[in-house]
């Protein structure tokens, strides 16, 4: 079990590591936003490319880029939640 009980968690890790992982936890959740609205921002660039041009390898590109983009949102949140246990 990976999880640290309530009992022995934070109290063994001094405040200033706490601090520090409170900061790297928020940067992860600043950049997780940009990401957001740069996968948002692409998404709504494939919704206006003409229909006759949706064949394209650039739209399957976009398409890729996408969803790359979305499962790193995912692993970010997953990263998120793991801090959020350890506070």
């Amino acid at each position: 079990d990976n999880h640290l009980s309530e009992e022995t968690g934070w109290r063994l890790m001094n405040k200033a590591r706490r601090n520090e992982l409170a900061k790297i936890k928020d940067v992860i959740e600043i950049e997780r936003g940009k990401l957001q609205i740069v996968c948002e921002e692409e998404q709504d660039t494939m919704m206006n490319i003409p229909e006759n041009l949706q064949e394209c390898k650039r739209y399957y590109d976009m398409e890729a880029y996408v969803e790359f983009m979305e499962e790193a949102i995912e692993h970010l949140d997953d990263v998120i939640d793991i801090f959020d246990e350890m506070m």
